[in-house]
C-alpha cells in the first residue's frame, strides 16, 4: 500500500592509566596514594565507556520510527517513491540538495550518471552520504530514477549504514531518505520494499 505523504569512533585509554597499571604490579605494595589514583583512573574510564555505549545509539527525531535490524547484514533501509515529476527535474533536484547539504547540512553528493544513453531501465542514477549528528558515522544513499508512462515518475531510494556491525541503525536510514525527500517540498507516495519496518 502506497503512503502519501559513520566513522566509528575509537576510545583511548586515558592518560596514566598504563603507568599507574605498571606501578601497581611491579611494587611489593602499593601506597594509598598510587591506589586512589590507580581508582580515578578506572574511574573516568568506565564514565568514558559509559558514555561511549549511551550516545552511539540513537536518531535524532523525528522519523526515526523505522528501525532496522541487519535488513542488508548491516541495518538498512529501500523505499519506492512515486514523484510527481520528469527524471531529469528530480535529478537535478536532488543532485542539488545533496550538493548544498540537505536539510541538516550532513548530506554529501558523492556522483551521478546519465543511464539514458546506454538504453538502461532507468534514467538516472546517483549517490550521497548522510553523516549523523551523534559520533559522525556515515550512510551511503543510492537513488535511481525510472520513468514511467504515468504523471510521476519511480525514484528507487537506498540507505545503508557504513560502519562494521551496525546490525541496528535506531531508525537513522529511513530518516536518511525521507527527511531529504521532505526537504524538496514536493507531494510524493512512497512504500517501503526492503528493511526498515513498522513498528
Amino acid at each position: 500500500m502506497l503512503i502519501s505523504l559513520p566513522r566509528r569512533q575509537t576510545l583511548s585509554r586515558p592518560s596514566g592509566y598504563l603507568v599507574v597499571m605498571y606501578i601497581a604490579s611491579h611494587s611489593g605494595q602499593t601506597s594509598p596514594c598510587v591506589r586512589t589514583i590507580f581508582k580515578m583512573k578506572l574511574l573516568i574510564l568506565s564514565l568514558a565507556v559509559l558514555s561511549c555505549v549511551i550516545f552511539t545509539k540513537g536518531c535524532e527525531p523525528p522519523d526515526c520510527d523505522r528501525k532496522d535490524c541487519g535488513s542488508c547484514g548491516n541495518a538498512c533501509c529501500a523505499i519506492e517513491i512515486h514523484w510527481p515529476a520528469q527524471t531529469e527535474d528530480i535529478y537535478k533536484t536532488m543532485m542539488g540538495g545533496l550538493t548544498n547539504g540537505g536539510p541538516d547540512s550532513r548530506y554529501t553528493f558523492k556522483g551521478g550518471y546519465d543511464l539514458r544513453k546506454d538504453k538502461a531501465k532507468a534514467d538516472f542514477i546517483l549517490q550521497g552520504w548522510h553523516t549523523t549528528l551523534k559520533n559522525h558515522y556515515n550512510d551511503t544513499l543510492d537513488f535511481t530514477l525510472v520513468p514511467t508512462n504515468d504523471t510521476y515518475s519511480i525514484v528507487n531510494a537506498f540507505s545503508i549504514s557504513q560502519i562494521a556491525t551496525a546490525y541496528c541503525d535506531a531508525g537513522q536510514n529511513y530518516k536518511n531518505i525521507i527527511a531529504l525527500m521532505n526537504s524538496f517540498g514536493v507531494e510524493y507516495q512512497w512504500v517501503v520494499v526492503h528493511g526498515c519496518p513498522q513498528r
